[in-house]
């Protein structure tokens, strides 16, 4: 019944959830500790492009992409 994070917006994919709170965004999955991934405008939006089974292209917006390795558990700036 604990709340384990606050969401303004999220966007799913299949290791967990991009979520928006008061201009930051991270990745979480909801067990391990959110993976910070800088600030984000309301009118961005965040895309997943699965690459291998634990890894996947984040963009957010029109011209940002991360690289997150669900398994290391890192997420990094591409």
């Amino acid at each position: 019944d604990n709340v384990l994070f606050r969401a303004d917006t999220y966007s799913p994919c299949d290791a967990g959830f991009a979520v928006q709170t008061g201009g930051e965004l991270c990745f979480t999955d909801g067990v391990r500790e959110a993976l910070p991934m800088g600030k984000i405008e309301w009118r961005e939006d965040v895309q997943f492009l699965r690459i291998s089974e634990k890894e996947y292209c984040i963009k957010v917006g029109g011209n940002r992409y991360f690289l997150l390795d669900a398994a290391k558990w890192t997420c990094i700036k591409i």
